[in-house]
């Protein structure tokens, strides 16, 4: 049996030392009739500003009366006994957004009741993703900056890759050997795509927030030049086309040898 943790575990002390970014997020759901434009075309919309990243999204497909919302910005660590008060968090999310004119963020300041805050944090390298019988997967292995946009993307390239090697492995040896051979073989296919995936992305640092005006329109323009010249995207992109089944296959044909 493999078991997969989706949170780190005691056995692996190195965990405990993930990278803080000095970003961190708040948000919750609403109950609210969802615009029409996101049950016509269900996505996650996100805003940038001087003062940070504003999204939301309907909560789930089926259900057009619920609506996430989420506010990423700059913040010092919270110590972790700290009792937040939940009108001093709410009030600080509506001043950062307090002049931003998108009617359903409007909607989400004047009815938000924000209670947590949630640092986001980067895994460092890792030398290993498990050990007896027990293995990591997605944001627990490699937690990539949230500017890459690929944590589910790669959790789901894990899961693929993961499922592809039991597979080969169980037509060829003792099932006692094939736990720890799955495992091993993981970490060698996948950490070398899920590193290269985070430098790209600590390659430019984040911007000290409050942004100036300058920096925000700069930032601007170039997302809108992104979104009008399709050629510019291959200079900017942090990802890369991945094919599980190729690579646990020129793993495999390694490992034969």
């Amino acid at each position: 049996m493999v078991s997969v943790s989706a949170y780190p575990f005691q056995r692996f002390k190195f965990l405990t030392y993930s990278l803080r970014r000095g970003i961190s997020a708040v948000g919750g759901v609403l109950n609210m009739q969802l615009p029409e434009h996101l049950v016509n075309d269900p996505a996650m919309i996100f805003f940038m500003g001087a003062t940070g990243v504003f999204g939301y999204s309907g909560l789930t497909q089926e259900d057009h009366k619920r609506l996430l919302f989420w506010s990423v910005y700059q913040t010092d660590l919270p110590p972790r006994d700290l009792k937040h008060d939940r009108a001093t968090l709410t009030a600080k999310l509506k001043e950062r957004h307090s002049d931003w004119a998108d009617p359903i963020i409007r909607d989400c300041l004047e009815n938000a009741d924000i209670g947590t805050i949630y640092p986001i944090f980067i895994m460092p390298d890792l030398p290993y993703w498990g050990r007896d019988g027990c293995v990591l997967l997605g944001d627990a292995a490699h937690a990539l900056p949230p500017r890459t946009g690929q944590g589910s993307s790669q959790a789901f390239e894990d899961a693929l890759t993961l499922s592809l090697l039991l597979d080969a492995y169980l037509d060829k040896y003792p099932v006692e050997e094939v736990v720890p051979r799955t495992i091993r073989a993981l970490y060698h296919v996948r950490h070398q795509r899920t590193k290269k995936l985070k430098d790209k992305a600590l390659a430019f640092p984040e911007p000290k927030m409050p942004m100036s005006q300058v920096l925000k329109w700069a930032i601007w323009l170039v997302l809108f030049l992104l979104t009008k010249l399709a050629y510019l995207t291959s200079f900017f992109t942090i990802v890369d086309k991945w094919d599980s089944l190729e690579a646990v296959n020129n793993y495999l044909e390694q490992d034969d040898r």
